[in-house]
């Protein structure tokens, strides 16, 4: 998820229609109400996270359920934002015949989503429609993958590997019950050729069970039943006469000593089935400086992937609410916004609308490496031109427009 947000509209092509607007006035005023929209709790239906922290729960979710429905109200005129758990979207019982919802999906002829049937604890049903009476898209799936195409609902990621973790999991369990039944056997006594087979505790089993002394007959049962806790106490500071050709020889308590050959293969294929390189997922680089890059490089690029699908499906339709909201308030005026959302020209809409949002970057192993390495495809008639620019270095640190005043 992002941390940061840029309003980007496109003066150019506003000029070309004969809009002029101050866009430093423009990005200024929106770009700081909006930080503090995304900061506040107060964005949040349930009043819990802010915006930033509903991104990780969806795109988790996402992931793991396959889709999350991302529900937006007016709260006091503020604009709110619901995620609801895939799991309970749903077709209702009477409304299976219907063809046209599929998987709680209301589907349009265009194939567009019209509308979502919730369920809610109590068993009741609840259709959230997709846009309001302003035409205003309120609700929608934040789907991570899908199966093909005409698919409607997503994919969890969780499916793909879900049969190796379990085997990964039985495969656990097993060895640590193993460990600690083996931890319970302190000692063997290893008998020889010539050994009489006489067990060395035997002393100690007859006086656990009482039989070296009188006993009365009522309490020997329950002495009995002490036997096996006596037997099992630690040996510490204890000498053994043993009988000839006995050794007392410490018992091996490895279960499993292939356990990392096993796990290791299937943690590769988990890893690239989740699109995550194994040395990223446990942050253990042992390799060489090398792969360790190429790890992290591969890790990065599916880092902008999702980081760019996170801002399509989670923060754009988000922030365009709230930017209608904000100038349907009267909060700032711009030329022709609130004509073009009456006429619904989502041409000069989409034009005002545009922004990007950055978040931090993956750092690099050795930052100077990367840069010599730069230079030198560069060659030498370009050290002394910057490899960046003061605005793009200060993107993983602080705001640009701010630190230059």
């Amino acid at each position: 998820p992002s941390h940061d947000s840029q309003a980007e509209p496109d003066g150019k092509i506003l000029e070309k229609k004969g809009i002029s607007f101050d866009k430093k006035a423009f990005t200024d005023d929106i770009e700081r109400n909006f930080y503090v929209f995304a900061d506040s709790k107060d964005c949040d239906y349930s009043q819990l996270q802010n915006l930033h922290d509903l991104a990780c729960e969806a795109l988790k979710n996402a992931m793991l359920s396959g889709d999350v429905l991302v529900i937006l109200r007016i709260e006091n005129g503020q604009p709110t934002i619901q995620l609801v758990d895939g799991c309970y979207v749903q077709t209702p019982y009477d409304k299976t015949t219907d063809s046209t919802i599929v998987n709680g999906v209301k589907i349009a002829k265009n194939g567009q989503h019209d509308g979502f049937y919730v369920i809610d604890n109590l068993g009741s049903y609840q259709y959230i429609q997709s846009k309001n009476s302003l035409g205003q898209k309120v609700a929608w799936l934040y789907t991570w993958k899908k199966y093909k195409i005409s698919d409607v609902r997503g994919m969890s990621l969780l499916t793909a590997v879900m049969e190796t973790v379990s085997i990964i999991d039985r495969y656990k369990s097993a060895t640590l019950s193993t460990a600690e039944q083996n931890n319970q056997i302190v000692y063997t006594f290893e008998h020889g050729i010539n050994s009489s087979g006489e067990n060395p505790d035997l002393n100690l089993i007859k006086a656990a069970a009482g039989k070296e002394k009188m006993t009365a007959p009522e309490t020997e049962s329950k002495q009995i039943e002490n036997v096996a806790t006596k037997i099992a106490q630690t040996t510490t500071n204890r000498a053994y006469n043993l009988p000839p050709d006995v050794k007392l020889k410490r018992h091996d308590t490895d279960a499993d000593p292939n356990f990392g050959e096993f796990l290791s293969p299937n943690l590769d294929i988990i890893c690239a089935t989740m699109g995550i390189p194994k040395e990223v997922a446990l942050d253990k680089y042992e390799g060489s400086y090398s792969s360790s890059r190429a790890s992290l490089k591969s890790w990065e690029h599916n880092i902008l992937i999702a980081r760019e699908r996170c801002k399509n499906f989670f923060y754009k339709p988000i922030y365009e609410f709230w930017l209608d909201i904000y100038i349907l308030q009267n909060n700032y005026s711009v030329p022709g916004y609130l004509q073009a959302f009456r006429q619904k020209n989502n041409q000069l809409l989409n034009i005002y609308r545009l922004c990007k949002f950055i978040g931090a970057s993956v750092p690099h192993i050795d930052p100077l490496k990367e840069v010599t390495a730069e230079r030198k495809k560069l060659g030498s008639n370009y050290d002394h031109i910057p490899l960046t620019t003061a605005e793009k270095s200060c993107e993983n640190y602080r705001d640009w427009e701010t630190d230059r005043k």
